[in-house]
């Protein structure tokens, strides 16, 4: 059985392989914010995802990473999570073959987040300095291919 992933996508991947610790491997939950065209030659589709982080307290003022692009998910509001979390935006992840990731058997599709949140998740993203021109377009156009308008074209 395949995962069918579209902009807005949030997935639980079991033993992330690709940690930014490399001592540590454990679940990590997921966002899918796009993926480059189909339409463009590309012999593979390259996905972009961003990852979340339970540790709060980074995010608050005075913390290490107050500065960085991100959204707040409270599990309340959001209870596609299990957790209070934060999409960090500037804590990139690699890019992957999409074909892989909907093959991977090691991933669970928990949800979609709405299409409101998901255009203030694109505004950080354009917002971020971590995303080239290229990658903010890719998502832009993975954002109106799959039904999200009313967004800006990245500057």
């Amino acid at each position: 059985m395949s995962n069918k992933f579209e902009v807005g996508i949030v997935f639980k991947w079991k033993e992330y392989p690709y940690s930014h610790n490399k001592n540590v491997i454990k679940d990590r939950w997921f966002v899918y914010l796009g993926e480059t065209s189909p339409y463009n030659g590309n012999i593979e589709i390259i996905s972009y995802i961003a990852t979340t982080t339970t540790k709060l307290e980074k995010y608050n003022k005075g913390g290490e990473r107050e500065n960085h692009k991100f959204v707040k998910f409270e599990k309340a509001k959001y209870p596609i999570f299990d957790k209070d979390c934060i999409l960090d935006l500037d804590m990139r992840e690699p890019c992957l073959i999409k074909k892989e990731l909907e093959e991977c058997n090691k991933i669970e599709i928990i949800g979609k987040i709405d299409n409101q949140t998901m255009k203030i998740i694109y505004k950080k993203i354009c917002e971020s300095k971590k995303f080239t021109k290229k990658e903010k377009m890719d998502i832009y156009n993975s954002y109106k291919r799959y039904g999200i308008t009313e967004i800006n074209k990245p500057k």
